[in-house]
């Protein structure tokens, strides 16, 4: 579970430690992608909005991660075994 991060606490992240601000922005929105795709798989459907999101979050850096992407397949080959 992602911690909750206010909105000050990133502004000061932000200014002092920029590397690490960005190391937890690129994790939030792996969780945040994730979520789509596991509603995906489950509902069989999202709504128009999350399907938008879902796919501008396929385009950022973060989701297109070479690591990111083989931990994504280790998981789905773990669920066909």
């Amino acid at each position: 579970m992602i911690p909750l991060l206010l909105t000050s606490d990133i502004e000061i992240l932000e200014r002092n430690y920029p590397d690490a601000c960005r190391h937890i922005r690129a994790g939030q929105l792996r969780y945040e992608y994730f979520t789509y795709l596991c509603m995906a798989k489950n509902e069989k459907k999202l709504n128009a909005w999350q399907e938008s999101r879902k796919k501008e979050l396929e385009n950022l850096s973060a989701i297109q991660d070479l690591a990111f992407t083989r931990w994504l397949e280790r998981q789905e080959m773990k669920e066909r075994d």
